[in-house]
């Protein structure tokens, strides 16, 4: 796990004193070393930036920049089965100088070109500059588990793992009002658009190809797209218990692959355990596993140990206290550089401080419930959508305005009936492919009500974003529809984020076994009764999971990792809250709607009102903008 930065310049203004700057703010992501490399071409400079937090061939050899007949390298992230692809290379006539996987994908590119990055199973953001043919490529993993920006302007492209360090050279720096207002909603920002005007993120998936002709635009090849893997004819098979055990064995042992130690986030929920007991089988020795636990909302840690104890790891179990609590929202800024409200980065924050004094690696297991269909939004979604279908089409079209009439007019007297009528009337559409869209959206935003009159600024009633504005009517199967769109937005803009961000900011790598891609093409061409059966999510992975861990123990009800912000907020965070809010105010940060919010502030402290949620990001949003717009 590394932090990549670079540039190309036509204007030959950018110097390598701000590159070495943009890339020692990624300290944290790369603590192990440091190194630039200016490139001076006739025409135009490439500066590439690298930390490294050294895992594979933890040796000076592995550092970067690396270069090689041509070839000039930075890359984040690891390529699990490097070991088969040196193989191959060698039995070709490739030689070797050092024992890391950055070489193997430098090598790899001189053989098989493009074609090489289909080729790696595991989690990369790439930078790469071919010298002989002036060509520029930027490359992201398949699913999107390590973050990639880019920027352009006239005669500049500019590239980092975070926003920060892109924005660390344009000198000036202009907000996104339609991210925040999106920010607001969702809890973070969608699609492929940043707080920064301006900044962008690469698609997951796509290679971005610059030529020395103009590098102000770009060719984009897809090379990846999980679309693909649920247009066909869809699968019975009688063997697939069996081949997705395989398969995620497979996964499990190929995040084995370190020459530092690795450690298990455990929760005790069917995710985690099975992976945490699949990594103990293979491990020669005693597996530790980390775990968190909250005393004033629902506590997986007691349930955690058993499991812990059943597999047979060094288990290690931690609370927060109130000093702790603060200390993590103090510098949360400092590791999250645009706003980003999913609280459960906070104890992740937290327990990777204290894995990183025994570890380097950190196996979390973060996108089961995409893969197999856990969450239970996905059953209420398509309730939802069976039952508004059943109203007529024609008949859609005249209660919509009604709705949101009634939501207007209720307004401030019952947050909670006007956002819901108008959740309702934004739901509604004649076409059911929209309407479809419109639930699963809605579900996950908040409502209208309660963002309009607190937002003070440009974007109002956007359309939805990225892939909350998509159907994918094409697919067949309801269930994989709402898959495919959590894949491609929640998952990666916000699941993914709270991982890198929140072990990055004590420089552990996380690693999510259960996003192998195999296992995203295994599961996107089988038959929905896989997925969910009598109500129920999750159908095949349980009994795989109950198979090797008992059902006894593992058949527990899903608690989710829930954190006591509400809480937090009413007690321990109460004095930071009100100071950073008033703050706020006094230096007029924008697009807030200070009167409104002071209401809902006030409500709050009377427990009349309980929208923690929405006061948790404009605090978040806050602290943002101070540390990252007012004192830039």
């Amino acid at each position: 796990m590394c932090g990549i930065v670079g540039f190309v310049d036509y204007r030959k203004e950018l110097s390598g004193d701000q590159l070495e700057y943009a890339t020692n703010l990624m300290y944290r992501r790369g603590p192990d070393s440091g190194n630039t490399l200016i490139l001076n071409e006739k025409q135009f400079n490439v500066g590439l930036g690298h930390r490294r937090l050294a895992i594979i061939d933890d040796t000076v050899f592995g550092n970067q920049p690396m270069r090689y007949n041509g070839i000039s390298i930075i890359f984040n992230g690891e390529i699990y089965n490097y070991q088969e692809l040196k193989e191959r290379l060698v039995q070709k006539g490739y030689n070797f100088e050092t024992n890391s996987d950055t070489e193997v994908i430098l090598n790899s590119y001189l053989e098989w070109g493009l074609e090489a990055f289909s080729q790696f199973i595991g989690m990369f953001a790439i930078g790469l500059y071919d010298e002989k043919k002036k060509e520029f490529l930027l490359i992201r993993d398949r699913l999107g588990v390590k973050p990639l920006y880019i920027y352009q302007r006239n005669h500049q492209l500019i590239f980092g793992s975070e926003p920060k360090t892109i924005v660390s050279f344009l000198g000036e720096v202009k907000v996104n009002q339609i991210a925040i207002r999106n920010f607001l909603k969702y809890g973070y920002i969608p699609e492929n658009d940043s707080a920064f005007e301006g900044v962008k993120k690469v698609e997951p998936g796509f290679i971005y190809k610059f030529t020395s002709a103009n590098f102000e635009s770009y060719k984009r090849f897809q090379f990846w797209n999980i679309e693909d893997f649920s247009k066909g004819t869809e699968k019975g098979n009688p063997d697939l218990k069996a081949a997705l055990s395989e398969l995620l064995k497979s996964s499990i042992k190929y995040r084995l692959v370190s020459d530092v130690p690795i450690c298990s986030y455990l929760s005790g929920g069917l995710d985690s355990s099975y992976v945490t007991n699949m990594m103990n089988e293979n491990m020669c020795e005693k597996l530790m596993t980390f775990t968190m636990g909250f005393e004033n909302v629902n506590d997986e840690a007691p349930h955690a140990k058993m499991v812990a104890e059943h597999i047979g790891t060094k288990h290690h179990e931690f609370y927060m206290s109130k000093e702790d609590v603060i200390d993590v929202i103090e510098n949360f800024s400092e590791y999250i550089d645009e706003p980003f409200s999913d609280d459960a980065i906070l104890p992740l924050v937290f327990l990777s401080g204290k894995a990183e004094k025994h570890v380097k690696v950190a196996i979390s297991s973060d996108g089961g419930d995409e893969l197999f269909a856990g969450y239970k939004r996905y059953l209420v979604s398509l309730s939802m959508q069976e039952k508004v279908k059943k109203i007529p089409s024609w008949l859609r079209s005249y209660i919509k305005p009604f709705l949101r009439l009634s939501a207007f007019l209720v307004g401030k007297r019952n947050y909670r009936l006007s956002g819901n009528l108008d959740k309702l009337s934004r739901i509604l559409d004649k076409n059911n492919d929209i309407q479809d869209r419109n639930v699963f959206a809605e579900m996950d935003g908040l409502p209208e009500p309660l963002i309009e009159p607190l937002f003070n600024g440009n974007g109002h009633d956007k359309e939805y974003p990225g892939e909350y504005n998509k159907t994918y009517s094409y697919v067949k199967s309801p269930i994989k529809r709402l898959l495919i769109k959590d894949i491609k937005e929640r998952l990666v803009n916000q699941m993914l984020v709270k991982v890198d961000r929140g072990t990055m900011a004590a420089s552990v790598e996380g690693r999510e076994p259960l996003l192998d891609h195999r296992l995203f093409e295994l599961m996107m061409s089988q038959k929905d009764n896989v997925f969910m059966k009598n109500g129920k999510g999750k159908t095949i992975f349980k009994q795989i999971v109950y198979s090797e861990l008992g059902e006894e123990l593992m058949s527990k009800p899903k608690m989710g990792f829930t954190t006591p912000i509400q809480y937090w907020l009413r007690n321990e965070m109460k004095e930071f809250v009100k100071t950073q809010m008033f703050f706020a105010e006094q230096r007029n940060i924008p697009f807030i709607n200070y009167t409104e919010l002071n209401q809902f502030l006030d409500s709050f402290w009377k427990n009349k009102l309980h929208h923690d949620i929405l006061i948790w990001r404009v605090l978040v949003y806050i602290m943002w903008y101070k540390k990252w717009v007012l004192k830039s």
